[in-house]
């Protein structure tokens, strides 16, 4: 299937309407985890620095452990300058697949019972940020 540049903005636009209901649907104090299953910065940085500068009741929050330290921080240049920020986003590409149990030892502190699935393995992307709303 051949992706054209109309296909990825349709795309953008797709998720800020689906971030637009998801701040008016959350409580205050809420959490929203913003996910996407792709490595274009447009849907991913961009979109988290949009949803920033669009609600301000919202807040970026690092991962809570084992989760914290799996994945890379976001990229440069798309609207999360600033380490701080770009610490605070996971980001998951297919080229991390061989860092990530490096990184984590998710699957001990989860239990037998609890397999992380690396998106790397499956997936061309992956990337996932966490607000909270105001309260």
């Amino acid at each position: 299937m051949d992706v054209t540049a109309g296909d990825l903005t349709h795309a953008c636009d797709e998720q800020r309407r689906l971030l637009r209901s998801a701040v008016a649907l959350l409580r205050k104090g809420g959490v929203l985890v913003y996910s996407t299953c792709t490595v274009n910065p447009a849907e991913n940085e961009s979109m988290v620095a949009h949803a920033l500068e669009t609600y301000p009741e919202l807040s970026l929050c690092a991962a809570d452990p084992p989760f914290a330290h799996l994945g890379e921080p976001g990229l440069p240049g798309h609207g999360l300058e600033g380490g701080h920020l770009r610490g605070k986003v996971q980001r998951f590409t297919p080229t991390i697949q061989n860092r990530i149990p490096e990184q984590c030892s998710a699957t001990a502190a989860l239990g037998d019972n609890f397999e992380i699935a690396l998106p790397a393995m499956d997936s061309i992307g992956f990337f996932v940020a966490k607000f909270i709303k105001a309260t």
